[in-house]
């Protein structure tokens, strides 16, 4: 029919088919096969007419099944392993011996069902039911003044090992966190009456996927801070409103004291704010050059609208005309000088791998004065219109030269929604 052109016809054929097939299952009306497609075979799904056959008379399976998972441990119960698997959301490949299919009392038998030829040619895979929610929550200290170290992290139970008596929480889930924090209660199974206490291990690290960013390092300086202090760490429910967990940390061997950590923390919280303010993402190295530091005065001054003050040094300038000179020279006989100008040049800021273009600079020099005065009225006096006269200005008492910094942040920040939206 299609190759003559009559693609109606045949269309109507296939239909017709069809419907013949769905009127042959041994439930009709209350069910109709569906066909469906697994691999390149044609095979039938049992469909109920509506939800409320499905209700009266649900479809159920009965078989035989052997684990053939390779990740089973040595020693490890079949419990232990499956609790293992559904803790990691894991699944767990099968192999499936025989299956039946039961629709209310009856035995369905038809080789041609999905289930069968699935039993010859698929791969079976037990699905972990879903984890219960995670407990919200964050962590803080109780020596410090701004005591959160994380302000929030979603905990569950990552690991039981019963063989090793350990359990494990942490956020390991969590992939937007910054950080993998965990705590590892050992000794569950110590049968001593005498001990009514876990021993705990508290994990904290950066994710690799999060390392040299600014917010993770913040995260584990504060941490850091905490544990220098020796203060308590308290994980608190945000839902519930109530702390669940209370330890105080071992003394850290560490090379860090709270004067070191407050200036890290000081220097990354501002370039916090200038990722904030500038739509970029830092990528932290691990030692600042003076050229960074320089950088990060300028973007700080931008984002705080001040001036860079800094000292002067001798600087020349060139005249093409002697009209404005003249008045420069007599103002310089009889005070310091202020000049005040807009570059035409702009400066393109590359800090930790983040770009700002296009930055704009205007300079006020305060108390400068002309080297050499004498000889610069001379020239006027001989000046030629072909001529230009070059000024060597040298710095007074006060020394100062302001440049102020600014950016169109339309044009000049390299816009990255994905990074804003993180």
């Amino acid at each position: 029919m299609i190759k003559s052109g009559k693609r109606q016809e045949a269309a109507d054929e296939f239909a017709e088919v069809f419907k013949q097939i769905e009127e042959i299952h041994p439930l009709h009306p209350l069910y109709t096969y569906k066909p469906t497609e697994l691999g390149s075979k044609i095979v039938f799904e049992h469909q109920p007419l509506n939800a409320e056959v499905a209700k009266q008379y649900p479809i159920k399976y009965r078989g035989r099944f052997s684990i053939i998972d390779k990740d089973m441990k040595l020693g490890e119960t079949i419990n232990e392993f499956l609790s293992r698997k559904h803790v990691r959301q894991e699944k767990v490949q099968i192999d499936v011996k025989y299956i039946e299919t039961w629709i209310g009392k009856k035995k369905i038998i038809d080789p041609l069902s999905l289930e069968q030829n699935a039993i010859k040619e698929g791969d079976w895979y037990m699905l972990p039911a879903p984890l219960p929610p995670p407990i919200r929550a964050k962590l803080v200290s109780t020596r410090v003044e701004d005591n959160v170290i994380i302000d929030y992290m979603e905990l569950r139970t990552t690991k039981i090992n019963r063989m090793d008596s350990i359990a494990v929480i942490s956020n390991e889930h969590q992939k937007d966190s910054p950080v993998l924090f965990s705590l590892i209660f050992k000794n569950l199974s110590n049968s001593d009456p005498t001990i009514n206490r876990f021993d705990i291990d508290m994990n904290f690290k950066i994710r690799e996927s999060f390392e040299r960013t600014v917010m993770a390092e913040i995260i584990f300086l504060t941490f850091l801070k905490c544990s220098i202090s020796n203060g308590n760490m308290i994980l608190s429910d945000l839902e519930k409103g109530v702390n669940f967990f209370e330890a105080q940390p071992s003394t850290l061997d560490t090379d860090y004291d709270a004067k070191t950590v407050d200036e890290r923390l000081s220097l990354l919280n501002d370039l916090r704010l200038m990722e904030h303010y500038f739509c970029v993402k830092f990528h932290l190295p691990d030692n600042m050059k003076d050229e960074d530091f320089r950088k990060f005065e300028i973007l700080k001054a931008i984002m705080e609208e001040k001036e860079v003050v800094t000292g002067l040094k001798n600087f020349n300038a060139t005249f093409n005309g002697i009209d404005g000179l003249k008045r420069l020279i007599d103002d310089a006989e009889e005070k310091s000088i202020k000049i005040t100008a807009d570059s035409s040049d702009q400066l393109n800021i590359n800090l930790f791998g983040a770009e700002i273009n296009n930055v704009n600079m205007s300079y006020t020099i305060e108390d400068i004065k002309v080297k050499n005065p004498e000889r610069i009225k001379e020239k006027i006096r001989l000046f030629d219109e072909s001529e230009i006269i070059k000024v060597e200005f040298i710095p007074g008492e006060k020394n100062k030269l302001s440049t102020r910094y600014s950016v169109d942040l339309k044009n000049g920040v390299r816009d990255n929604d994905e990074e804003r939206n993180r």
